[in-house]
């Protein structure tokens, strides 16, 4: 029966009709949870429809795919392919976060306080380190 859903699910991720192939990859982890390509095959579904989202829906289908790659981790923490779907998933988390930080907020980016040049300091108005003593 899994192997029945699952090829259903493989016809239509080749049709490119990523959201059935999710719902037919979801009934073949109903029926068969121990096997990991499903849950790889279901967040590379989950990848392909990220181009066309945004915002909430973009992040919670990053969050979707991410939660899957890291079944495919814990089923086989050998199996080098769910280890690169978790490291994709990460990957797109940060830079989804990076571009709805930058998108909502112009004078930080990453985390970094942007300084323009005429208020810009270029010397050291620090703590001198303990051997900098200036010498005559």
């Amino acid at each position: 029966m899994a192997a029945e859903a699952k090829t259903k699910a493989d016809g239509l991720f080749r049709d490119r009709k990523f959201t059935d192939a999710i719902d037919a990859y979801g009934e073949a982890i109903d029926l068969d949870p121990s096997n990991k390509a499903l849950y790889s095959n279901r967040a590379a579904c989950q990848e392909k429809l990220l181009a066309n989202l945004f915002g909430d829906e973009k992040k919670a289908k990053i969050e979707e795919g991410l939660e899957d790659a890291r079944k495919c981790v814990a089923l086989d923490a050998a199996w080098a392919r769910g280890h690169q779907r978790r490291a994709a998933f990460c990957d797109l988390m940060v830079r989804s976060e990076i571009q709805q930080v930058s998108q909502n907020d112009d004078t930080w980016s990453i985390g970094v306080p942007q300084t323009s040049p005429a208020t810009a300091t270029t010397s050291w108005s620090g703590p001198r380190p303990p051997n900098s003593a200036s010498r005559n």
